[in-house]
C-alpha cells in the first residue's frame, strides 16, 4: 500500500545504480525498486555492488512511473549481513600533482569492530607511482601500519589495532605521484579483515593528465 512502512528481508543487489540513482534488490520471488526521493545513497558516495546481501531495507511504499517503489529514509533504513564488509576506491582524475586515493570500508546496520586487516593492491606503475600512506582522520589512525613493496606496481599493508565504524568511512589514504598521462583501474589481489576474506568490491578507475601546463599569474 501507498505511503506505508515496509520492509524487505533477505535481499541481494540486483542491479545496480541507474541513471536516477535507483538500484533493485530480490529476495527470490521478484525484484524491488530502492528509490532516492528520500534518502540517495550515490549522492552520499555509498557503493552499490551485485549481489551485495543486505538482512533488512525498510521504506516507505511509494507509486510512482506505474511502478511500487520504497523510499528508504536514511542509512538507518539498511542492514547488511554478517561479514557484508565492501571496500571501494572512488573515480579520480589527476592533473601533475601527488595525490590521495581514499580507501573506503562500508557496512551498514549495528556498528562494527575491527582489529586487523590486510591488502595487497596493484596499479599500473606506469601511470602513477606509491608515494607512501596517510592514516590521519581515516580509521587506520593510531593503529600500527607496516607496508611493503615487492615490486613498483604493487604494494602490501597490513594494519593491528582498534576501531569501530558504520555505514562509509574512510579506511585509509594511499599516496601516489603522477608518472604520466592515462588510465589505472585499482585491484586488490587479496584484502582480509580479521582474517575474513573480503568479497565485495567497488573500485573505480584514475585518470592522469601531467602535460597539462599550469596556469601562471597573469595580473600585471
Amino acid at each position: 500500500f501507498e505511503s506505508v512502512l515496509v520492509e524487505v528481508n533477505d535481499v541481494e543487489v540486483s542491479q545496480e545504480y541507474d541513471e536516477y540513482d535507483g538500484w533493485m534488490v530480490n529476495d527470490g520471488s521478484g525484484s524491488c525498486y530502492i528509490y532516492s526521493g528520500f534518502f540517495n545513497m550515490a549522492n552520499a558516495g555509498a557503493p552499490i555492488v551485485m549481489g551485495y546481501p543486505f538482512d533488512k531495507i525498510t521504506g516507505i511504499v511509494t507509486y510512482f512511473w506505474g511502478n511500487y517503489l520504497l523510499e528508504p529514509r536514511s542509512f538507518d533504513d539498511y542492514s547488511s549481513s554478517p561479514n557484508g564488509y565492501i571496500i571501494s576506491t572512488p573515480n579520480t582524475t589527476v592533473v601533475n600533482n601527488n595525490f590521495e586515493l581514499p580507501i573506503q570500508l562500508s557496512f551498514w546496520g549495528d556498528a562494527q569492530q575491527v582489529n586487523t586487516y590486510s591488502f595487497e593492491m596493484q596499479f599500473d606503475s606506469e601511470v602513477i607511482n606509491y608515494e607512501g600512506y596517510n592514516s590521519n582522520a581515516t580509521l587506520s589512525q593510531g593503529g600500527v601500519i607496516d607496508v611493503s613493496q615487492p615490486n613498483p606496481s604493487t604494494i602490501q599493508l597490513e594494519f593491528n589495532g582498534d576501531f569501530s565504524f558504520e555505514n562509509i568511512q574512510d579506511l585509509i589514504k594511499i599516496e601516489f605521484s603522477v608518472v604520466s598521462s592515462g588510465a589505472t583501474t585499482i585491484g586488490f589481489n587479496a584484502f582480509e579483515i580479521d582474517g575474513a576474506n573480503i568479497q565485495y568490491f567497488s573500485l573505480g578507475e584514475v585518470n592522469t593528465n601531467n602535460d597539462a601546463e599550469p596556469i601562471g599569474d597573469t595580473l600585471t
